[in-house]
């Protein structure tokens, strides 16, 4: 809506397209294979992650993703030299006992992967969103706080897709986001 130049970035383009349709340029990639990424990068200034484990045992697993998978995104983005990486993580990847730690180290997993972002020398900003709702931009509205205090069980951890995608995208032009 604000003419941007994007790739949207999945691993199925079919899936993505039935799921959120054919209007985006779609392109296909595999974050877990980092020459798989080389080609995306060459002319990106700015990159939005919100990578995301569809198993939480296997290839499609937190390590390989949420991790592996991150980290690809960075060194990519760094080789690159782009300006700014926002990486969508999770609300609670500092709380070792989250209930998602015992099904594959989910949030172990994200947090390491915010570590190597942090570690690469890149600009970025990272945004921890409790759990999502299917929302537009502009209909539930949005909380912020510095850090990762909100308890995963709290309704005010909700956050609406729409509004996540639209402080991700705000982001991108916040240097006090950075």
């Amino acid at each position: 809506a604000e003419g941007r130049n994007f790739k949207a970035v999945t691993s199925n383009v079919e899936r993505a397209r039935g799921k959120l349709g054919a209007t985006y340029p779609w392109v296909q990639a595999d974050v877990r294979d980092a020459k798989s990424l080389e080609p995306l990068f060459r002319e990106a200034t700015t990159v939005i992650s919100s990578l995301c484990a569809t198993e939480f045992k296997g290839p499609n697993g937190p390590e390989f993703v949420d991790y592996q998978g991150v980290r690809n995104v960075v060194d990519a983005a760094q080789q690159a030299k782009v300006r700014q990486v926002v990486l969508i993580s999770a609300a609670g990847v500092t709380v070792p006992d989250h209930p998602l730690n015992r099904m594959g180290g989910v949030m172990t997993w994200k947090l390491k992967g915010e570590d190597h972002l942090r570690a690469s020398g890149l600009p970025y900003t990272i945004l921890r969103p409790g759990g999502l709702k299917d929302t537009d931009a502009g209909t539930v509205g949005i909380s912020f706080r510095q850090g990762d205090k909100v308890p995963y069980n709290d309704p005010l951890s909700v956050t609406s897709r729409g509004e996540l995608a639209a402080v991700a995208i705000g982001a991108l032009d916040e240097a006090a986001t950075r």
